[in-house]
């Protein structure tokens, strides 16, 4: 078993509502080609241990992984869109939440893991402006 990944991301900051894109390249040292199972999102507040609520993000599975094996010794990317919705508001000074995107992997040849999460900071909207 010998799967393993990187988290990149189109940008480090955006405001709220704005989509990151993040780019997961899955790096395959097997011997034969590796179908992945299914790659699910695992977005933290940067500090914290455990998932942001599904409610201060939108972001789904990566569709149908398993369409497109990682050939033997090669690597392949897959894409997966992040949208936050927090800090929603603000109205003096300037907020901004970091967070940490990365997600969860699961390979045909039985490993299951996590690559090391990309970070972004969000801004909120200031309507005064």
């Amino acid at each position: 078993m010998a799967l393993s990944a990187t988290v990149t991301l189109n940008n480090s900051s955006a405001p709220v509502g704005q989509t990151i894109r993040a780019f997961i390249t899955v790096t395959n040292t097997n011997p034969t080609a590796t179908t992945i199972l299914y790659i699910i999102p695992q977005i933290k507040q940067t500090g914290n241990t455990l998932p942001v609520d599904r409610s201060a993000y939108g972001a789904g599975p990566v569709a149908q992984p398993g369409n497109i094996p990682v050939p033997a010794g090669g690597s392949e990317v897959f894409t997966m869109d992040v949208a936050f919705y927090t800090p929603s508001l603000i109205i003096d000074g300037s907020t901004q939440t970091t967070y940490d995107v990365g997600c969860l992997i699961a390979g045909s040849d039985g490993s299951v893991f996590s690559p090391t999460p990309a970070t972004c900071s969000i801004t909120g909207v200031n309507p005064q402006a």
